[in-house]
């Protein structure tokens, strides 16, 4: 007997489907995607630019932030209880701003202090024992400033996390980073390879951090990078120096850093011997020129002899001269702290 099989309908391949979005709200998630990844840059800029940069950096110890005005630094005082303020932009009495500051410090008795950092180049070792001072001996809570509160502000609040916090080396590390408007690209990414000095220390000696490491590292080991040299004999060649003449000098210097100098023909690149000749005032730069033109390297603890040669002065007269090494496109090696040679000059007719 056949037996009738019925058929079943096809499916409905609408049903089958995948569930599409309607094109508007579509659109309206993409804009809100948009607007969500736009909100925390948006906010950190408004903080970094607009509200000061202020953030806590040692609970009821220390605070940062940009460079306040004198109604800003008023409210600081009185929110936090400020006692000490640390200007690392070093003393610029010349300046309104500076001044401001310095009346407000004066009428709510707060104590003002002062160390040189730039945000382009290693920090000076001189000036961050003094900032080690400063942090040993003035009265907390303490407010640190630069400009932005981004670079120098950065290596003043990680040298105090370093010192005064028990956190980790990581966490003071922290201080310099995009939360605060420190972006280590270009010539503030000197301050990131000063860190990595102190760290590359600690693998070198197998010793952990600790406030006492850090300490003795600033203090007895720090040599600005490879940024520090000894003068040993800068020696004028010639009779009396005279208006329209040349004026040679043979230099030796002895490299007292522990990574090698680069030499190179090119004065856009590597290391070489540098100088200046200021005027009698010491305002205005008469002449600057380079010395040590060649590809060469110079080891630690190796000398560097060679002929430095001063153009011409055009007439008599009282002079400056600076010589000094310096790493192109980085620094000056007196700007991290190391010792140049230095003379005045008397230029007869």
């Amino acid at each position: 007997m056949s037996q009738t099989v019925c058929a079943e309908p096809p499916p409905d391949q609408a049903a089958l489907a995948p569930t599409r979005l309607r094109p508007i709200w579509r659109y309206r998630l993409i804009r809100l995607s948009v607007a969500a990844l736009l909100v925390w840059p948006t906010w950190v800029l408004c903080k970094l630019y607009l509200l000061g940069n202020v953030h806590e950096v040692i609970p009821g110890r220390l605070y940062r932030g940009a460079q306040p005005s004198a109604h800003s630094l008023e409210q600081l005082i009185d929110r936090y209880g400020i006692r000490t303020v640390l200007n690392t932009r070093g003393c610029c009495y010349r300046d309104q701003w500076y001044r401001d500051q310095a009346a407000v410090c004066q009428r709510r008795g707060v104590e003002l202090h002062d160390v040189t950092f730039s945000a382009v180049h290693y920090p000076s070792r001189h000036e961050m024992a003094l900032l080690i001072d400063i942090l040993d001996r003035a009265q907390p809570p303490i407010f640190v400033h630069c400009r932005h509160g981004a670079d120098r502000t950065g290596i003043a609040a990680m040298t105090a996390k370093l010192l005064l916090d028990d956190q980790s080396f990581a966490a003071a590390r922290s201080q310099l980073g995009p939360r605060y408007g420190h972006v280590a690209l270009g010539k503030p990414a000197w301050l990131d390879r000063f860190v990595q000095l102190y760290a590359d220390w600690l693998s070198a000696t197998g010793v952990e951090h600790a406030p006492a490491q850090f300490r003795h590292w600033v203090l007895h080991e720090y040599r600005g990078g490879a940024c520090d040299a000894h003068f040993e004999k800068v020696e004028r060649l010639g009779g009396e120096p005279r208006a329209g003449k040349a004026i040679q000098y043979r230099v030796v210097l002895r490299n007292t850093t522990s990574a090698a100098w680069h030499f190179r023909a090119l004065k856009t690149a590597g290391y070489h011997v540098a100088f200046k000749v200021l005027d009698e005032a010491r305002a205005n730069i008469v002449h600057e020129g380079r010395a040590g033109m060649f590809d060469r390297a110079v080891g630690p603890n190796e000398k560097l002899d060679l002929l430095l040669i001063v153009p011409p002065l055009p007439k008599a007269g009282r002079y400056y001269l600076m010589v000094d090494m310096i790493e192109e496109g980085h620094c000056w090696f007196h700007q991290t702290g190391s010792e140049p040679w230095e003379e005045e000059l008397t230029i007869r007719e």
